[in-house]
């Protein structure tokens, strides 16, 4: 039998008993005429609301109760591209409010799961069966739309209470009882994460929703008694994902296509002084300086290719995560400048944004008429005195000498000091153009959130795997190891064994890290 012939009948069966309930309380509405009628009235909308809670948590009651004897190894299905599925699965979506939605947040946070919880599931069946069809098809291709004016944010958004909803069932179905469909439910989750890795413009909700499924995997083991027989289908289940998120690979694909593109639309003069302050001493200097145009763009592109696969080749060793920040913040081409950094605050809080931008040439797009108002408003905001100190503090941070002292002449026109200003804001921002530039991501970047999130999303995957260890040895011995086994998983930051740290109720797996992140599972000995 086909994984999802019962449930189709069950919802073919709701879709019809729907349909006649519908024609029904049309007739009878059509019939009944005014309140004062025989028929007693149209039918209310409460009315029409019970039922159909009725008929939702009937379906979910009426899935769980199959749930345990489904077969879920041969899905077939005619489509190639698991997207249409997952696009179908939304427009299949019930309606909803908010204080519902923050309901099944509350449940996966913790929450315990009750009548409306369970209603609210059901109406959600059709749109997670149809997203768990979708999950084991191997080609997902979205088709995000790439324009920056129109990102893929809107369908993040949509995708978004789908995860949800599905990490909320696999938290009521374990609280039913029902631990190995509640695990299968997390490997659909981890399944959908996965096809969103394939897009680079959807890969930030990948790692959220991969998270979330592992998160839940946390919480059910911790309130199921230990089970040999589940925990060894759990190990073979997680080590069908072992490659780790593509996030932050593909950030960094994304960052080097951007910089090429930077190398072509930049100017030949801006990238002989890039490359100038590049050189390590005068020879390597007069040489940069000898290079033809042509030599120029091409040394450029060269450098930033060497500069990521430099990068990539340090990720793909099998160094820990310290010796890799290590040698990549060695690679680094840019140190952050902490005096324009303040500098570009203090601008900022003291001018707004729009002249912030305008002056560290974030806005390139925007007009000489925006230009001209934003000038304005230095001027008019001359008689502050933090004003020109602002300015000035800028300006040396860029090693820039520009007395700022005409904004304040009363003996020159408006007109001469919107001139004197634009010529002064225009060597400005070519200044901080060129003292910002880099063929590479700066280390600090790299090495912060990117390569941190990168990590910390290792350690989730690494301590959920070396723990069903930890609970399958407890199954089989009744009591949880002294010791961790040599052969569990290693924290992702040193490449050492977890701390591990056992308690009354559960045990500790803790990272070497400075952070001391640490992971905590509940486990039921006795039960």
């Amino acid at each position: 039998m086909s994984l999802f012939t019962s449930d189709r009948k069950s919802v073919v069966l709701l879709f019809v008993s729907s349909v006649l309930v519908a024609v029904i309380l049309s007739a009878v509405t059509a019939f009944s005429g005014t309140s004062g009628s025989r028929a007693g009235g149209a039918v209310s909308p409460s009315t029409i609301s019970a039922y159909e809670d009725r008929q939702a948590i009937e379906a979910y009651e009426q899935r769980n109760a199959q749930i345990d004897s489904r077969k879920i190894d041969n899905i077939t299905s005619n489509h190639n591209n698991a997207a249409l599925l997952y696009y179908q699965a939304l427009l299949l979506k019930p309606d909803y409010s908010q204080s519902d939605l923050n309901k099944i947040y509350d449940v996966y946070g913790g929450a315990e799961p009750d009548t409306q919880t369970r209603i609210f599931l059901g109406k959600w069946l059709p749109t997670m069966k149809m997203s768990e069809i979708a999950s084991h098809i191997k080609g997902c291709t979205w088709g995000a739309y790439s324009e920056p004016q129109i990102d893929a944010h809107f369908l993040n958004t949509k995708l978004r209470p789908l995860c949800y909803v599905i990490a909320a069932d696999t938290i009521t179905l374990a609280s039913d009882g029902h631990y190995k469909a509640a695990l299968e439910r997390c490997m659909t989750l981890r399944r959908i994460a996965r096809h969103l890795s394939y897009d680079s413009k959807l890969h930030i909700s990948s790692s959220l929703f991969d998270g979330m499924a592992l998160n839940a995997v946390r919480v059910i083991l911790s309130d199921m008694p230990p089970d040999a027989d589940i925990l060894t289908w759990l190990q073979g289940r997680l080590s069908e994902f072992h490659e780790a998120t593509p996030f932050f690979e593909k950030r960094l694909q994304k960052s080097l296509k951007e910089k090429i593109n930077m190398v072509h639309s930049s100017s030949v003069a801006k990238l002989r002084d890039m490359l100038l302050k590049t050189a390590t001493d005068e020879q390597a200097r007069q040489y940069i300086i000898a290079l033809t145009d042509e030599q120029v763009r091409t040394r450029a592109i060269e450098t930033v290719q060497s500069y990521f696969v430099s990068i990539f080749e340090i990720l793909h060793s099998d160094k820990s995560a310290e010796q890799k920040r290590s040698e990549i913040e060695a690679l680094a081409n840019y140190k952050p400048n902490i005096d324009l950094f303040r500098a570009s605050m203090n601008i900022y809080n003291e001018f707004g944004g729009g002249i912030s931008s305008f002056i560290t040439g974030i806005d390139a797009e925007m007009t000489e008429e925006q230009k001209l108002s934003e000038i304005q408003k230095i001027i008019e905001k001359s008689a502050e005195p933090n004003a020109i100190k602002s300015l000035t503090m800028f300006s040396d941070a860029l090693k820039k000498k520009i007395d700022f002292g005409f904004i304040a002449d009363n003996k020159i026109t408006n007109d001469q000091k919107l001139l004197e200003m634009k010529k002064a804001l225009k060597e400005l921002a070519n200044a901080f153009a060129l003292e910002t530039s880099t063929f590479g991501i700066p280390a600090y970047i790299i090495t912060g959130s990117l390569f941190k999130s990168h990590i910390g999303y290792e350690a989730q995957v690494n301590s959920t795997k070396a723990a069903v260890e930890i609970y399958l040895v407890t199954a089989k011995t009744g009591k949880l190891p002294e010791k961790l086994p040599d052969y569990l998983p290693k924290d992702p930051y040193t490449g050492e064994a977890f701390e591990y740290e056992t308690s009354g109720d559960g045990f500790v797996l803790r990272c070497r890290d400075e952070d001391k992140t640490e992971f905590k599972f509940k486990i039921r000995i006795g039960e």
